[in-house]
C-alpha cells in the first residue's frame, strides 16, 4: 500500500505536529544489516539453527554491492567481523566466543555506538537483527542504556528467539522492549524451524519503509516521544516511538 503524508497524524510529546516537512518511501536506500548472534551456553542447543537462520536471512534480504552486512557473536564479550557486501560470506569461525556468561545489553550498545565507517553512512538504513534468548547476566550497561543508544544512532532492532511456548522467560520482555522502542519487532518462536515466516515479514517491512521528517515543536535537548497514527484505523503502522534533539 502506498502511503502519503496526508494519511497520518504525527504527535510529538503528545502534542500534534503542525506540519510534516517531508514524507517519502525509502525502501530502495542501501541497507546496513548488523547480525548479533548469542553464542553463550544458554543457547548452545540452538546454535546451529541460529547460524542457519542468519544465512537464510542475509541471502534473501541483501542485494549484492548495494547492501552491507556485519556479523558479531557474543557471550561475555563480542566477536565482531568487518562489514561486507557479500551476504553469503558468513565468517567461518563465527562461533562460541565465551561460556557461561551473557552480556546482551553490552553487545547491543557496542554494536550501535561503534564507529563502523561503513558505506553511505548518512544515506542508508541501519538494522540490528538479534538472535538471542534475551537473558543477560554480565552486562555493565543496562537495557535502557542499549535502547537509548540504538535510538540515538538511528537503529531499528528485530529480535528472534525460540523456546517452549508454554513458558515465558524473562528474556522475552527484554527482546520486546529492544524491538518496540526502536520501531522493530520481537518474534517468539516455538522452534527456529519456523524462521521462514519471520524472514518473510521482516523482508516485507524493510522493503516498505517511509521516512518522515518534521520540525520538533520543542527545541529542548534530549529524548522526545513521537507517535504516528493513520487516519484509517484499518492500516497498521509501526514506527519509532522516540527521537533525540541535540546541539542545543
Amino acid at each position: 500500500m502506498d502511503m502519503r503524508s496526508q494519511q497520518v497524524h504525527v504527535y510529538s510529546d503528545a502534542a500534534p505536529v503542525p506540519s510534516i516537512n517531508s514524507f517519502y518511501e525509502e525502501g530502495d536506500l542501501p541497507l546496513r544489516l548488523f547480525v548479533l548472534v548469542d553464542t553463550s551456553d544458554s543457547v548452545t542447543s540452538d546454535f546451529l539453527a541460529e547460524l542457519k537462520a542468519t544465512d537464510q536471512f542475509a541471502a534473501r534480504l541483501l542485494r549484492p554491492r548495494i547492501d552491507h552486512i556485519s556479523w558479531s557473536g557474543f557471550a561475555a564479550h563480542m566477536q565482531t567481523y568487518p562489514e561486507t557486501s557479500q551476504p553469503s560470506l558468513r565468517p567461518a569461525n563465527l562461533g562460541r566466543s565465551g561460556i557461561g556468561q551473557t552480556a546482551l545489553y553490552d553487545a547491543v550498545y557496542e554494536t550501535v555506538t561503534r564507529e563502523t565507517g561503513g558505506p553511505d553512512e548518512r544515506l542508508s538504513r541501519k538494522v540490528l537483527f538479534v538472535l538471542s534468548d534475551g537473558e543477560d547476566n554480565w552486562s555493565r550497561r543496562s537495557l535502557n542504556d542499549a535502547i537509548d543508544a540504538a535510538r540515538a544512532a538511528g537503529f531499528t532492532i528485530y529480535c528472534v528467539t525460540a523456546h517452549n511456548p508454554r513458558s515465558e522467560p524473562e528474556g522475552d520482555m527484554s527482546l520486546r522492549q529492544l524491538a518496540t522502542a526502536t520501531g522493530g519487532r520481537a518474534y517468539i518462536l516455538s522452534s527456529y524451524d519456523h524462521i521462514g515466516g519471520v524472514l518473510d515479514q521482516v523482508e516485507k517491512e524493510l522493503r516498505s519503509q517511509y521516512l518522515l521528517t518534521f520540525s520538533p515543536p520543542s527545541a529542548t535537548c534530549g529524548l522526545h516521544s513521537v507517535m504516528v497514527v493513520p487516519f484509517d484505523h484499518a492500516v497498521e503502522i509501526r514506527s519509532k516511538n522516540a527521537y533525540y534533539v541535540g546541539g542545543c
